[in-house]
């Protein structure tokens, strides 16, 4: 490197900096991207895990009413499974 012209060397030397910079900046901008999807991830699996919570209580209880209402009627068990067929 003694033999470089000073030319040479602050070529390099602006180079090695733009490089360590550009490097620097894509790795901030993985960890920033990455932690943001993570959060977002989270935000939606737990909507959805209520949203499955509220669904099921919801289908029980209707399915529940559906089969006392179907027994004070005098439907045997044949008769409801038949009739909540599709």
């Amino acid at each position: 490197m003694r033999n470089w012209k000073l030319r040479t060397r602050v070529a390099l030397a602006a180079a090695l900096a733009i490089f360590l910079a550009v490097a620097l900046v894509g790795v901030a901008i993985q960890l920033l991207l990455a932690r943001d999807l993570r959060r977002q991830l989270d935000s939606t699996l737990k909507q959805r895990a209520t949203d499955v919570a509220t669904l099921r209580k919801t289908t029980a209880t209707i399915l529940a009413s559906i089969i006392v209402n179907a027994r004070f009627a005098g439907m045997s068990g044949g008769q409801l499974i038949h009739r909540l067929r599709p």
